[in-house]
């Protein structure tokens, strides 16, 4: 069922502004959006492994769950698992059964040591779609040489992401950055925006992960630059996007069980940037939708009621009078709804060696479940920094182009500090899942692979 949230506070903004033809734009929106629900519904995979890293030569057992809505995928009957090298080339490849929207198999890696080796794993429906959409996890094997590494000079980037997309002229911008070695691995930045002269506008320094925001107020035709120094101390620089004349600044609030959201345009914006459409969903499913004007003024604000809403990133976008996408931003909802209660007790225990130890997990009342339970040996299972469960999995980084750095941390507390953190991860990365600018354009995908 489709749902329109809007707050008693914006409602009246939006009354005020309601028209017609916003009317049928959103309507087009939804339409869209259902077609792409029901022709071209997203699976989304996540394996469960026995153990975090692998010698050579043992076996790799695995268990693969896959959904579709946030919900158990009833369309795929078999799942396609390969084992491959860095350079993809298929290594070991199985076919399995899915049974409840889980598949079970395994791997025998042979004896010879490789630097990487990867899983990959996807039904023949979502090989009617980007092959980036499906499952790809490194798997960690270790060196039984024990070589010490040879280590290269470690090179240091520094990534760039004005909230909405573009930064605009005598308004201002947030940027959120993202820092990191040639491994992917985060590092703690400093630095400074500054203009053509070297006047010094803002400073910022890395809050988590690499991660970090910063805003200016840009004005037109003017090179703005960020100085920086990584974990060397070495300053380096970045070019920052010449403002626009022509946008809208689209800034995101989350707190409180709510979203705010300010449309900012300049004074010299053209009709087609004075009247918006904004649309939201989550899983293909409309949640939001809102017609705006500011034909009067430049600035507007709304709240969104989130309380309500399904667990998972949610799309926000803007569309200009023409009905062209020109700002988006994702906001991750967490309503703590994609869990249950477990209790997991030893009903029998004898740790000799052989000896017979029963675990019993209880769900409660009448649950249908479908489980996997790894059990490892706690001194030899080293932390990992890249962890990932199957929440992190399902409701982030499955949907979130670039790569994500030890994504399990973002559900592993509702801390404030760490839904900030989070926020700063959709900020610095992209949604994959489709375009709207080929959906307006009749672009749908190819079908050419029916489910098994």
């Amino acid at each position: 069922m489709k749902r329109l949230i809007i707050s008693k506070t914006a409602a009246l903004v939006l009354w005020m502004a309601f028209s017609n033809t916003n009317a049928a734009a959103q309507q087009l929106f939804d339409s869209l959006l259902n077609v792409a629900a029901t022709k071209y519904p997203q699976e989304k995979i996540h394996v469960h492994y026995d153990k975090t890293y692998y010698n050579p030569g043992e076996t790799i057992w695995f268990k693969a769950y896959i959904t579709e809505k946030g919900n158990a995928s009833a369309i795929s009957k078999t799942l396609y698992a390969e084992l491959i090298d860095e350079k993809g080339n298929i290594l070991q490849r199985k076919i399995t059964p899915v049974f409840q929207s889980g598949a079970a198999s395994y791997f025998d890696l042979d004896t010879v040591y490789r630097p990487k080796v990867f899983v990959r794993a996807y039904t023949s429906w979502m090989m009617n779609f980007d092959t980036s959409l499906y499952y790809l996890k490194p798997i960690t094997l270790i060196n039984p040489k024990q070589d010490a590494a040879v280590k290269s000079q470690p090179l240091y980037s520094l990534t760039l992401f004005p909230e909405g997309g573009d930064i605009i002229q005598n308004i201002n911008c947030r940027v959120a950055f993202k820092a990191n070695d040639q491994e992917g691995i985060p590092v703690n930045v400093s630095g400074t925006v500054v203009d053509s002269k070297n006047k010094v506008l803002s400073a910022f320094t890395s809050v988590h992960d690499g991660m970090g925001m910063f805003a200016y107020t840009p004005v037109f035709d003017e090179q703005y630059k960020v100085l920086w120094k990584g974990p060397d101390g070495v300053q380096r620089q970045v070019l920052l996007p010449v403002a626009k004349r022509e946008g809208v600044a689209f800034r995101v609030v989350q707190g409180g069980g709510k979203v705010s959201y300010t449309i900012n345009r300049p004074d010299s914006a053209n009709d087609l940037f004075k009247q918006f459409t904004v649309f939201a969903q989550i899983n293909q499913q409309t949640v939001y939708g809102a017609m705006i004007k500011l034909h009067q003024k430049a600035q507007v604000t709304a709240v969104i009621e989130t309380d309500s809403l399904p667990d998972g990133i949610m799309v926000l976008t803007l569309f200009n009078g023409n009905d062209i996408p020109v700002a988006e931003r994702l906001v991750f909802i967490n309503n703590n709804n994609y869990y249950f209660n477990t209790d997991l007790h030893t009903s029998e225990k004898n740790l000799t060696p052989h000896g017979r130890t029963v675990l019993q997990l209880d769900v409660g009342e009448n649950l249908l479940s479908n489980l996997s339970i790894a059990v490892t040996d706690a001194g030899l299972e080293a932390a990992s920094k890249t962890k990932e469960t199957i929440y992190s999995e399902l409701l982030l980084t499955a949907d979130l182009k670039g790569y994500v750095y030890n994504p399990a941390y973002y559900f592993s507390s509702d801390a404030d500090s760490v839904k900030q953190y989070l926020d700063l991860v959709l900020m610095t990365n992209g949604w994959r899942r489709y375009k709207w600018e080929e959906m307006l354009a009749g672009k749908w995908p190819q079908i050419s692979h029916q489910p098994d």
